[in-house]
């Protein structure tokens, strides 16, 4: 009898089938197979190598003899053959899942032989870990999660043994970066500098280097980022900014800090300061040091001003401001300072002049554009006297003798200035003065010359930069500065024909070409000029009007010039404390802001 055969797919069967003989006792033996008619195997042995699934069946194994009629005696016996083989587990893919979140990911798998399938879950690199079932959960999955996971999927066979089969499946958890945090740098000047930052992150990710809102440095897919500075200043103490995207969640920042040892770098090494016995002594100065300076002021024989009080604030790591303040100011206040500051790297010294009050420092770096119907002036300011300055600017039409002066604001000494002026003359040579004045005096500029251009040529521009002009224009713009009207007009008229004039200044005033212009100043100067002697002045002015081109009276010009600066002086000498200044409106005085546009006509 034969029994069924369990066998592992892949391997060998061999079974061989026996019988009783019969009469005659010569019998032969073939094997067949119930489903399948072609399948017949000669022989008392059934011989299957490697079989296969599809091999599992009813087969049959029949035993003859041949009678001596011819006919056959046959007897037969089936045998079930049962392929054993384990379930396949179907295709995972790799899971991307951000950190935080929850990951569920089921297993399945085509039945084995028998059908009955169980599953569990490995992880590569962690013999500990095991989650029984089709299904991996894992909740708040972080970044260490990320690993290789195997689904195993297996059945038991009839002998013990047991059909396994698996996939691998990766679990790639994504994160937001986040940069390495260190303490902040310190190196000496010159010393090349490298600031480096490893970078976290899934995936890798792409870092910029900020100096503030400046970009200075970008690189794609690193875990690592560096940025080089080879000879460091005092200026490059600062917090650089480094940030760093993947395009998972928000953007990394990370603040970078380097400081640069330095010695005291000030803002300025000279400092004049005018004075007077009632206004105190103060003033500040800004310093670049690292680590903070001491300092120290002595005067120029090296002894001190006790009544000097001083103290320093931190503006920044790096950055300071050294203030001094005297209140009380008598004679032995006055002369040259020395400011010392000093640290572990160095040393530096300001000049610190202290003087008495008096008028302004002449504005220089005249220059002058003249396009068609308008101009532009600029100066560089100079030092006020220690009063407060503003810079009055004189336009005369050489042409018809015309003038008109717009005022201008201080914005500190040695500060470019410019003034817009339109409205002029196609192909007419303008003059223009820049004078700074305070309450002590007033400093004109020379003359500066320029020529208006055709209308047709645009784009021609004429452009003179400290051209001296003539004599008798000389005279009469010094004469418009110095000899100024109580009511702060000054109207002139170039006579340029050989012909007596025997009007007066106050006749050609009131036959001004020119529209009343209200003064635009919050204060004005009236005053400085009441201590002028208008009408002694004005004749002279007028005798040099009368004057032709070719023959003016240089000797007079002297002597209104000595004149008026005599008029100056006795006025400065009288007042160390600046005049209080009072509201007033000019016919022909107009006050500007520097970089503002003046529009005015220069009419006959």
């Amino acid at each position: 009898m034969l029994s069924q055969q369990d066998i592992l797919e892949g391997r060998n069967l061999s079974v061989t089938c026996k019988a009783t003989p019969g009469n005659p006792s010569l019998t032969t033996f073939y094997w067949t197979k119930v489903d399948i008619q072609g399948f017949r195997q000669n022989g008392a042995t059934l011989h299957i190598p490697n079989i296969q699934r599809n091999s599992s069946g009813t087969y049959r194994c029949t035993a003859e003899n041949s009678y001596s009629n011819g006919e056959k005696g046959t007897h037969n016996q089936s045998m079930v053959v049962n392929v054993l083989y384990p379930p396949v587990v179907n295709t995972l893919f790799q899971q991307d899942i951000i950190e935080g979140r929850d990951l569920s990911v089921n297993c399945t798998a085509t039945p084995g032989n028998p059908s009955s399938t169980a599953f569990y879950w490995t992880k590569v690199d962690n013999s500990g870990f095991r989650q029984n079932g089709p299904t991996l959960q894992l909740l708040n999955i972080q970044r260490n999660s990320s690993r290789t996971y195997i689904c195993i999927a297996e059945n038991m066979y009839s002998n013990g043994n047991k059909g396994t089969d698996n996939q691998s499946m990766v679990v790639n958890v994504i994160y937001q970066p986040a940069i390495e945090n260190r303490q902040l740098q310190i190196v000496n000047e010159s010393e090349t500098v490298i600031l480096t930052r490893n970078i976290s992150g899934n995936p890798v990710s792409n870092v910029s280097w900020f100096n503030k809102t400046e970009l200075l440095k970008t690189e794609t897919s690193v875990t690592t980022t560096s940025f080089f500075i080879e000879r460091p200043t005092c200026s490059d103490t600062q917090n650089f900014t480094l940030v760093a995207s993947n395009g998972v969640g928000s953007n990394a920042t990370a603040v970078v800090e380097l400081i640069v040892n330095c010695k005291p770098i000030p803002d300025k090494t000279n400092i004049t300061l005018g004075v007077t016995f009632t206004t105190g002594i103060e003033f500040s100065i800004k310093i670049i040091a690292y680590p903070v300076p001491q300092y120290e002021l002595v005067y120029e024989n090296g002894t001190r001003n006790n009544q000097m009080l001083n103290n320093i604030t931190r503006n920044a790591v790096n950055n300071f401001t050294v203030y001094y303040r005297q209140v009380v100011v008598d004679q032995s206040s006055f002369g040259l300072y020395y400011l010392t500051m000093r640290n572990l790297f160095g040393e530096s010294t300001v000049t610190v002049n202290v003087i008495e009050q008096r008028r302004p420092e002449t504005p220089r770096s005249i220059a002058v554009v003249c396009e068609i119907t308008q101009a532009r002036i600029q100066w560089i300011s100079s030092f006020n006297g220690g009063d407060q300055q503003y810079f009055t600017v004189v336009i005369l039409n050489f042409q018809d003798g015309t003038n008109i002066s717009y005022r201008f604001h201080d914005k500190g000494e040695n500060e470019l200035h410019a003034a817009h002026i339109s409205n002029l003359q196609p192909l007419v040579t303008y003059w223009f003065v820049v004078s700074a004045k305070n309450s002590y005096g007033s400093s004109p500029s020379e003359i500066t010359r320029c020529k208006t251009v055709q209308e047709k040529a645009s784009s021609k521009t004429g452009m003179v930069v400290g051209s001296v002009g003539g004599a008798l224009v000389l005279i009469t713009i010094v004469l418009i500065l110095g000899i100024v009207h109580r009511r702060f007009t000054c109207i002139c008229k170039i006579a340029l024909e050989n012909k007596d004039r025997n009007t007066t200044v106050a006749a050609n005033k009131d036959k001004s070409n020119y529209s009343t212009i209200q003064e635009q100043q919050e204060h004005s100067e009236r005053n400085m000029y009441d201590a002028l002697t208008s009408t002694e002045n004005a004749n002279q002015y007028e005798d040099i009007l009368k004057k032709d081109n070719n023959g003016y009276d240089e000797k007079l010009y002297e002597k209104l010039q000595s004149s008026a600066d005599k008029d100056n002086e006795a006025s400065s000498s009288k007042r160390r404390i600046p005049l209080k200044i009072k509201d007033l409106k000019d016919d022909k005085f107009v006050t500007q802001n520097t970089e503002e546009y003046a529009n005015t006509s220069f009419m006959e």
